[in-house]
């Protein structure tokens, strides 16, 4: 896949250009042994947090749209978790875009290289699971529920809030989307030509996350 085709299947609709550009690995959370995929820094990430959040970071969960109305690829939903760091870096990467905006008007949004958000689905590969895995399935599903991801789109989660690994998705070449007004994410699912774009967190949300990481 080259990469005008993949940049083609990311955003099929616009003519906007896109910023290539990786921030240090340091300033993402999961974003170590990166490989190159047609040119571009690619990776799926293998782990994922899945006990009650680390002191500093918070957890923000996300509702998440396939391109193909018929196959999500384990990815409806998606978790980031995001420390004081990560945070700031939103809201600077949100100034300096609205910065632009003031030089040239038809600026709509930026695209980084980011690995932060975990894609996930409580439906993931479920008719295969028995016992203690099911059981989390079940218990993942009763979370979302809880946190009415569906309506609400974008809720910072509990402390209690767990992800099992086995129910993540396999994405590649995931960017973070910044807006005006916030920031969102996508990424391709892996070996496919199918996209997913989650909710936005808003830039409120990031502030109050902010000050809850740093309480």
């Amino acid at each position: 896949m080259d990469r005008e085709g993949a940049e083609g299947r990311l955003d099929p609709d616009s003519g906007r250009e896109w910023l290539d550009h990786l921030e240090a690995a340091e300033e993402f959370l999961g974003a170590a042994n990166i490989r190159g995929c047609f040119g571009c820094r690619c990776h799926h990430i293998e782990s994922v947090r899945k006990n009650a959040r680390k002191e500093g970071f918070v957890q923000i969960v996300l509702k998440a749209w396939s391109s193909d109305p018929h196959y999500s690829g384990g990815c409806d939903y998606a978790v980031v978790e995001v420390g004081e760091v990560f945070l700031k870096l939103a809201l600077r990467r949100i100034s300096v875009l609205c910065e632009q905006k003031v030089l040239d008007s038809s600026l709509s949004e930026t695209y980084y290289w980011d690995f932060s958000a975990q894609y996930f689905s409580p439906w993931l590969n479920r008719a295969s699971k028995s016992g203690a895995a099911l059981e989390a399935c079940f218990k993942l599903e009763e979370s979302i529920e809880a946190l009415e991801i569906d309506t609400r789109e974008a809720v910072i989660a509990e402390a209690d809030f767990g992800l099992p690994e086995s129910q993540i998705g396999a994405v590649e070449c995931s960017q973070m989307i910044v807006r005006d007004g916030g920031i969102a994410f996508n990424a391709l699912i892996k070996h496919s030509d199918t996209y997913v774009t989650t909710a936005e967190i808003s830039k409120q949300m990031i502030e109050s996350a902010l000050s809850s990481a740093t309480d």
